[in-house]
């Protein structure tokens, strides 16, 4: 028996009836985001978040705001995503976000490259005194027995970093050297890019692997709290107390770091989640949740796209591969590329009888 076409099948069926099918048809072929949002169910947002003290560490600090917004923004819930200054960019490339928590040199990179806006900036409390910081900056230090008490005596001596790319973990440390008069790619004898988690270098520090190091400022102050340091073990170097500023810092301040939203984000959530950072403001909020950090009005990031332009356009000194082995990623790529090499090698090769 031939089998009738779905045309005339829905011709033989009554109006009535055909429209009914026709409904349900439509219904079953609905994408499955409208049953996730008629059911009531949240859609996700992810939030990357750079982890300069390790991914553990950064999950146990932002989790409370992930919390707080999922809360405060209806029909979705905000998932915390730690971050490397390298695998942040992967992340915006593949669309795994939607918003980034960064230091301002990285987010100045990024937005130029990608176009990302800042939502608000970030207000540090301090534990002790509950004041609210809007600017950080890096921290060059050494031990206070080493006989390093100024930059230029870290001419011809190792000094630990995060990376080339890390704003408070170099890019400053570099302009105060460069005010100073000193290239650090000439003048210090190895710069030792570590990574994060930042506690390393100040590990390295304490035991005597590197001379000096270079990290955000704070991070000597909460190590020292938490009992793994003796702050007053070491000295911090072109030390520049600032009024109101309760941590060690090499040179001047620069605003802390940015909530960012990725381009393309519907304009109803970016206006809720900003509108929700800002009322971090009041203490009923804050204290609430345990936010560590509350959310104020954008500042200017001009200051920091001066010194990333000038830092992007230095001439460093050094030849093409030595600014290769000292990008992290080269011997990630050696290590791959040998191991091809020697594959082939091994399967080319005359087979013995």
């Amino acid at each position: 028996m031939n089998r009738l076409s779905m045309p005339k099948l829905l011709r033989k069926i009554p109006a009535l009836t055909r429209w009914v099918c026709l409904m349900v048809l439509a219904v079953s072929t609905t994408p499955q985001m409208a049953f996730s949002q008629s059911a009531g169910v949240n859609m996700v947002a992810r939030i990357g978040v750079l982890a300069f003290r390790g991914a553990d560490s950064a999950h146990l600090q932002w989790q409370p705001l992930a919390k707080y917004l999922s809360d405060a923004v209806d029909g979705w819930e905000f998932e915390i995503v730690p971050l490397t200054l390298v695998s942040a960019s992967e992340g915006i490339k593949s669309n795994g976000l939607e918003f980034l928590i960064t230091n301002p040199g990285h987010y100045v990179t990024l937005a130029r490259q990608f176009g990302l806006s800042a939502l608000a900036t970030r207000e540090r409390r301090t534990q002790a005194s509950g004041i609210g910081l809007l600017r950080y900056g890096t921290v060059i230090f050494s031990l206070k027995d080493s006989g390093i008490q100024i930059l230029d005596d870290l001419k011809g001596k190792q000094v630990a970093a995060v990376s080339l790319d890390a704003f408070g973990g170099f890019q400053l440390a570099w302009q105060e050297f460069t005010n100073r008069g000193i290239d650090p790619f000439k003048d210090i004898e190895t710069l030792r890019f570590m990574g994060f988690p930042q506690d390393e270098i100040v590990f390295s520090v304490s035991r005597g692997d590197v001379d000096a190091g270079v990290i955000r400022s704070g991070l000597l102050e909460n190590l020292d709290a938490e009992g793994r340091i003796d702050i007053s073990d070491f000295v911090v170097l072109q030390s520049n107390s600032q009024l109101g500023y309760p941590y060690l810092v090499s040179g001047r301040l620069y605003p802390e770091w940015p909530f960012t939203a990725l381009p393309g984000i519907d304009k109803t959530l970016r206006e809720a989640v900003t509108t929700a950072l800002l009322a971090t403001q009041q203490s009923s909020a804050s204290n609430e949740y345990m936010l560590k950090d509350i959310w104020s009005a954008p500042l200017s990031y001009e200051d920091v796209r001066v010194v990333t332009t000038a830092y992007r356009n230095r001439d460093n000194g050094m030849s093409p591969w030595a600014n290769l082995l000292a990008n992290p990623l080269f011997f990630t790529f050696l290590v791959i590329a040998l191991g091809v090499i020697m594959f082939l090698i091994w399967k080319i090769q005359p087979r013995a009888l």
